[in-house]
């Protein structure tokens, strides 16, 4: 089964990822890598929960937030290069707007990081940071932020040790 049909397998849509909301790329590849920009919560088009994890949201829906985001994310890397076979997740940086004396940002982390793994299996396990925040874009609970690369299976040349794309 391909990484975009486990992904649909789990729930998640790999149509038409949402749009960014200014004048920026949602995803940028430089020397093998591919940045994409911090993506949010967003489902059929609306922001599935607003607020602050730990006061208006929940463990749970935070953690469903992460999933979503992180799904968004891979959607928009799907877009960019018309597959996610041959992708392997380097680094994700996961934003939680957190209320004062939360501490479980690794648990809401935690949601995203393991549908990166469920949708790419060992290519999905990466270097991660979970991060406090006061507040995010649209009042969102969650931001993601990914950088992946292609694996050498994918069409790449290794040069030197590094993968170019």
């Amino acid at each position: 089964m391909s990484p975009a049909d486990r992904l649909l397998d789990l729930g998640y849509s790999v149509g038409e990822p949402p749009r960014p909301s200014g004048p920026t790329l949602p995803v940028s590849a430089h020397d093998g890598l591919l940045y994409v920009a911090g993506q949010i919560p967003v489902r059929d088009g609306r922001l599935m929960a607003t607020g602050i994890v730990g006061e208006d949201v929940d463990l749970g829906l935070a953690r469903g937030c992460a999933r979503q985001a992180a799904a968004n994310a891979l959607a928009h890397l799907h877009a960019h290069l018309g597959t996610l076979d041959g992708l392997r997740m380097v680094r994700l940086t996961v934003y939680v707007a957190a209320a004062r004396g939360f501490a479980e940002h690794s648990e809401v982390a935690n949601a995203a990081s393991e549908l990166l793994v469920d949708v790419l299996g060992g290519h999905g396990h990466h270097s991660r940071t979970a991060i406090g925040v006061s507040s995010l874009p649209r009042h969102s609970p969650v931001e993601v932020e990914v950088l992946a690369a292609r694996t050498e299976g994918a069409g790449q040349s290794a040069q030197h040790g590094r993968h170019r794309l």
